[in-house]
C-alpha cells in the first residue's frame, strides 16, 4: 500500500514537472519571439527616422538653395523696364528701356561697406582713375577714405547721367529704410570731401538701382541714366529728381 502511494506522489510529481517545464519553455518561446518582434519593429521604427531625417535634410537644403537663389536673383537680375512703370516722367516723347551693357572697372574706383554695416570705405586707384578723367589733379598716391551713415547699408550702384556718364560719376547707397543716398565721386575727389551729397527726395522703399536707355519716340539719339525702382515694381530716374 506504501509502495503504491509513493508510486502516485512519483507519478504526481513526475507530470507536475513535465507540465511545468512545458509551460516555461512555452512562455519562454512566446517571450522570445516578443522580444524578436520588438527589435523588427525598432529596427523598423529607426529606419524609418532615418528616412525621415534624410527626408527633412534634403527639404532643408532644397529650401536653403532656393533662398540663396532668390537672393541672387533679387540682388542682380535686372529688372525689367517699362516706360508706363516710371513714376516722376512727364515727357511723353521718351521710351524707357534697359541698358545692356554696363562697364565693370568702376574707373579705379572700389566701394567697401565695413563690419558695421554702416560705414562705406572709398578706395581709389589714381592712375586708373586718371586714366579715364585725366582733367582731375588728385596727385600720384591711391585714395582710401570712409564714410559712416545714420543707416545700415543694404546695397550699393555705381553710375552716372547723360550721354558721357565719365564725367558725373555716382555712387548710390540704398539704405536700410528704403531712401537713398549719394556721393558725387568726381566733386569728393576734386575737392577731398567724401561725404554724402544727401538723400534724393521721393525715393522711398527702393530695393534696387540700374542703368536704363533713354531715346525718343520720334527719332535716333538717346542717352543713359540710373534708375531707382521700388518694391512695387515702379521705379524713379535719378537724374530727374537731383535736377529738382
Amino acid at each position: 500500500m506504501e509502495n503504491k502511494r509513493k508510486n502516485i506522489y512519483i507519478a504526481i510529481f513526475v507530470a507536475t514537472t513535465i507540465v511545468s517545464t512545458c509551460i516555461a519553455v512555452y512562455f519562454g518561446i512566446t517571450k522570445k519571439e516578443e522580444v524578436n518582434n520588438l527589435k523588427v519593429q525598432l529596427d523598423e521604427l529607426k529606419q524609418a527616422e532615418n528616412k525621415t531625417e534624410e527626408v527633412n535634410k534634403e527639404s532643408e537644403d532644397n529650401n536653403s538653395i532656393n533662398q540663396v537663389q532668390e537672393k541672387v536673383v533679387e540682388k542682380y537680375a535686372k529688372y525689367n523696364v517699362e516706360t508706363s512703370n516710371c513714376l516722376n516722367n512727364n515727357d511723353n516723347s521718351i521710351v524707357y528701356a534697359n541698358y545692356i551693357y554696363q562697364t565693370e572697372e568702376f574707373y579705379g574706383l572700389e566701394l567697401n561697406v565695413q563690419p558695421d554695416k554702416k560705414t562705406v570705405g572709398i578706395s581709389v586707384d589714381v592712375n586708373k582713375f586718371k586714366a579715364n578723367l585725366p582733367d582731375i589733379n588728385i596727385g600720384n598716391e591711391n585714395i582710401y577714405k570712409t564714410y559712416t551713415f545714420d543707416k545700415e547699408i543694404y546695397d550699393i550702384f555705381i553710375g552716372g547721367f547723360g550721354q558721357d556718364i565719365h564725367t558725373n560719376e555716382m555712387a548710390f547707397f540704398i539704405l536700410s529704410d528704403g531712401t537713398v543716398e549719394y556721393i558725387n565721386i568726381k566733386e569728393a575727389i576734386e575737392n577731398d570731401t567724401y561725404q554724402s551729397n544727401g538723400k534724393i527726395s521721393n525715393l522711398t522703399d527702393i530695393v534696387g538701382i540700374q542703368m536704363a536707355n533713354v531715346s525718343s519716340k520720334d527719332g535716333p539719339g538717346g542717352y543713359i541714366t540710373t534708375i531707382a525702382y521700388n518694391k512695387d515694381g515702379k521705379f524713379y530716374d535719378i537724374d530727374k529728381e537731383l535736377k529738382k
